[in-house]
């Protein structure tokens, strides 16, 4: 299964506070690394207990 990403409002709205070469870099990396990918957890793991805000 190949996953894609959805662009949030959220995000479209940080994206425009952050300078132009900062949001085009990570918008880069996410349409390269994740966008199409079947395993996600291939750039990093799920947070753990402690991390995720529990």
């Amino acid at each position: 299964m190949k996953y894609r990403v959805l662009y949030m409002p959220q995000l479209q709205k940080q994206l425009k506070k952050m300078g132009r070469n900062q949001a085009r870099i990570i918008v880069a990396w996410i349409r390269k690394n994740l966008e199409g990918t079947s395993n996600l957890h291939q750039y990093g793991k799920g947070l753990n207990e402690n991390s995720s805000g529990k």
